[in-house]
């Protein structure tokens, strides 16, 4: 993975913590995953944004693939372990450690079947 590349992941988990949605129309550039914050639709893949009027409306919205659907289940579980990590990283108890740990794992443990089954899925196709 480039540093772009996750960058935009990075900022990608920042706007879904501060509330951007998940949409299920893919980016008409690139047919990443894109969000939506404050009016506009920002692509995770290329960075393309568009606002207002410009945006897919739902009745429009083509099947989500499962490519795309892996996609959006990898972004959440990121978020997912982000926050847990930065739980962790604050946390004294050693028992609460030790649960936030094996979360943590649990994540990246459904990251990595994800990814196996992009592949999967990619090498099929």
């Amino acid at each position: 993975m480039s540093i772009k590349a996750g960058g935009r992941i990075g900022a990608a988990a920042e706007l879904l913590r501060k509330g951007a949605a998940l949409l299920k129309e893919p980016c008409p550039k690139c047919g990443g995953v894109q969000l939506r914050y404050k009016g506009e639709a920002i692509c995770v893949s290329c960075g393309d944004l568009r606002i207002g009027e410009e945006m897919i409306s739902a009745p429009e919205a083509k099947p989500i693939s499962i490519i795309r659907s892996i996609d959006g289940l990898r972004l959440a579980l990121l978020d997912k372990a982000v926050k847990v990590g930065e739980q962790l990283r604050d946390e004294e108890a050693l028992e609460r450690q030790r649960e936030l740990l094996a979360l943590l794992m649990d994540y990246l443990a459904a990251l990595e079947k994800l990814s196996k089954i992009a592949h999967e899925h990619m090498t099929r196709a």
